[in-house]
This record gives C-alpha cells, sequence and structure tokens, in this order.
C-alpha cells in the first residue's frame, strides 16, 4: 500500500493478497473472481473501474463516504486509511462506505492496520 497511490496498482495489490489466502484455507477470493464479480459487472453497468470517492460527512474522528459503485478494491483499502489516519490523530478512526461493490477479502484491512502499528 505505501506505495501504491492508484486505482490500478492498489486493485492489483489487494486482488494478489487475497490469491494468497488458498495458503491458508481461504480459497474463496482472489483471482477467481475476476470474471463473475469484476468484469461481469462491469460489463452490466453495475460496477465502474474508475468512479471518485466522495466524502459525504465527516469528523475528527468518523467519515462517511460514497464509493459511486467504483471498483471496492479500490474504494476499501481507500476507506481503511482514512480509518487508520484518524485513530493515529485521535486514537480512533471510524469510516462507513455505500454503494461500493466487493472489497476482497475482509483480512486485508486487518493487516493494513497492523503493518502500520495498530
Amino acid at each position: 500500500m505505501k506505495h501504491c497511490t492508484n486505482y490500478v496498482c492498489i486493485s492489483c495489490n489487494l486482488t494478489w493478497h487475497s490469491s494468497r489466502f488458498p495458503l491458508s484455507g481461504i480459497d474463496s477470493h482472489g483471482l477467481g473472481r475476476l470474471k463473475p464479480i469484476y468484469c461481469d459487472r462491469m460489463d452490466n453497468g453495475i460496477l465502474f473501474a474508475s468512479k471518485p470517492i466522495d466524502i459525504i460527512s465527516e469528523s475528527e474522528t468518523t467519515a462517511l463516504v460514497d464509493g459511486n459503485l467504483g471498483l471496492g478494491l479500490y474504494i476499501g483499502p481507500h476507506c481503511m486509511q482514512m480509518a487508520i489516519d484518524k485513530a493515529k490523530k485521535h486514537g480512533v478512526g471510524f469510516v462507513a462506505c455505500r454503494n461500493s461493490t466487493h472489497y476482497g477479502i475482509a483480512g486485508y484491512y486487518a493487516t493494513m492496520a497492523t503493518d502500520q502499528g495498530w
């Protein structure tokens, strides 16, 4: 995550990490979802590869964002990083998201926090 700053890099990073989880007995995520979840939904106009993330409301410790049906593989890490940044500054951070799509394997988000000392 530290070197990824665009939609493609962040999404690929999360997909790669999700694909590694079968080694832990979790094989429902990762590259196997590429066509049925991401490509098919883009073809059907219910998921968009590049949409802005709008902040609907925000306080020092919380935020509500709208993903505009963008790629959850980018929206999820963006929201988690917002929460981590809020927690670093104020001791707690909570970010909720609406209008997002599949965000990959949930365990990835915990590792984002632990990788940053939380």
